[in-house]
């Protein structure tokens, strides 16, 4: 999720649990410890411009690395004022508490979170919520401020089960996608081999399905409103980008083999060449509209590297987009 749901989570949940010890400072505390695992985007390189890519929700998103990531924080604190030291049992409590909550939230989105480092490292995703939800963030929000005001823990409480009730709606909603792209692929007699489900941002009513058949990537935008019945709209579909083909075809060097493999990895397999950009190879999970083909981000495969953000252009589009969808819902 974004930095600022992120630290709303964990700070409802400290204060939830720790606002006897804590007062006022649990928020704080639970703010700070819920964000620090995404210190990670500030591991990059020049040279390797797909280092920052590849390590964000890495090692500091893992299970195994929720108590140390919770006692670095704890550190920082005690190193600020006496205060937390005085208390430190309960901040460090806090702390790992709040750093917690991060992987486990970050699961639920489409992203790819590496839960189980370093015994594995595949990516988890769910695909449940956007990475951008107003209404989640909004539940956290009057909770936190509430908890805040009273110094009391009751309002996290409340705001955290209303977000538990929110996020199984979406669970009902992806549910209810996971159906209609069934349906759509049966209509086609395609046997999907992989597939996903990639909620547009602010929405839990519109879905950028995506799946592998026969050597091809189909896409579709898969809408479940609120009010009315659920509706497909056919996409596009393309040829997907494998090893092979490269090798056949573009004759690329081993570096250049490597920095493939490590996108195709990030992307969970779903890259091709963007249609209307040949030399582009898209991370097709995030396009600029349900359906499409247009990559918002993706790789040259120059030397070295190149790593391309197409989304910035696209953006004014993507927004009127979202509101469409957000709308959609509440038509009949």
């Amino acid at each position: 999720m974004d930095p600022v749901t992120q630290g709303l989570l964990g700070a409802a949940v400290v204060q939830a649990t720790q606002s006897k010890k804590l007062g006022r400072d649990a928020w704080k505390i639970g703010a700070i410890s819920g964000m620090a695992a995404d210190l990670d985007i500030f591991i990059r390189s020049v040279k390797d411009p797909l280092l920052s890519v590849i390590y964000h929700r890495h090692f500091t998103h893992s299970l195994a690395f929720i108590p140390i990531g919770g006692l670095l924080v704890a550190l920082l604190f005690f190193a600020w004022k006496k205060k937390y030291r005085d208390n430190g049992k309960a901040v460090l409590l806090a702390c790992i508490l709040g750093y917690a909550t991060h992987a486990p939230l970050d699961l639920l989105t489409s992203y790819g979170t590496v839960l189980l480092w370093p015994f594995s490292d595949a990516r988890f995703s769910l695909d449940f919520i956007s990475v951008i939800d107003p209404v989640f963030t909004g539940i956290l929000l009057i909770g936190v401020l509430w908890s805040f005001i009273k110094v009391k823990g009751r309002g996290a409480r409340i705001a955290l089960t209303m977000a538990c009730f929110y996020m199984l709606f979406a669970v009902y909603q992806h549910k209810q996608a996971v159906n209609e792209q069934y349906k759509v692929a049966l209509s086609r007699n395609h046997e999907r081999e992989t597939t996903k489900l990639v909620p547009i941002a602010a929405s839990l009513s519109t879905w950028h399905s995506l799946y592998k058949h026969n050597g091809k990537i189909y896409f579709d935008a898969i809408h479940t409103p609120y009010f009315r019945k659920n509706h497909v709209e056919p996409g596009e579909n393309i040829s997907k980008l494998t090893l092979s083909y490269l090798l056949e075809n573009d004759r690329i060097l081993s570096q250049q083999i490597n920095d493939f493999l490590k996108f195709s990895w990030f992307a969970d397999g779903f890259v091709a060449y963007r249609p209307d950009k040949p030399d582009l190879i898209g991370d097709m999970r995030y396009v600029s509209q349900a359906g499409t083909t247009k990559a918002l981000w993706g790789i040259v495969l120059d030397e070295p590297i190149k790593f391309i953000n197409t989304g910035m252009p696209q953006l004014l589009n993507r927004a009127k987009f979202v509101w469409g969808s957000f709308l959609d819902n509440f038509r009949y």
